[in-house]
């Protein structure tokens, strides 16, 4: 009861009235991640949402509902795909990405022009 009184007056913080009206009307629960956020479509498929476990926070959202959410697949991701498709940082390693790391080094064949006087 506490959770649906806040939703009247703290939309912020969690989905608002209308959201969760529409969301009980015309929404079909297609999943969860390991966040906690639930997945929703319409039932013609022409609508994703999701309702965040937390605080509205876009970031929480994995890569693979992501694709999802913006019908890039249409593939309902689960739970296997979710920990696969997470990539590891690489940041300050050797395998790190660089845009020069496979091309060969640049050799330079210019001679500068020197006036002979």
């Amino acid at each position: 009861m506490r959770k649906f009184i806040s939703s009247l007056f703290i939309w912020w913080r969690g989905e608002s009235l209308g959201t969760s009206l529409f969301t009980w009307h015309k929404g079909i629960y297609v999943g969860c991640d390991c966040c906690g956020n639930k997945y929703f479509r319409s039932r013609n498929d022409e609508k994703r949402w999701v309702l965040y476990a937390e605080d509205f926070d876009a970031s929480s959202v994995s890569p693979i509902w992501h694709g999802w959410l913006h019908q890039t697949v249409n593939e309902i991701p689960s739970a296997d795909d979710e920990l696969h498709g997470v990539t590891k940082n690489m940041t300050g390693t050797v395998d790190a990405y660089h845009p020069n790391k496979f091309e060969k080094q640049f050799v330079n064949e210019y001679a500068p022009w020197s006036p002979n006087n």
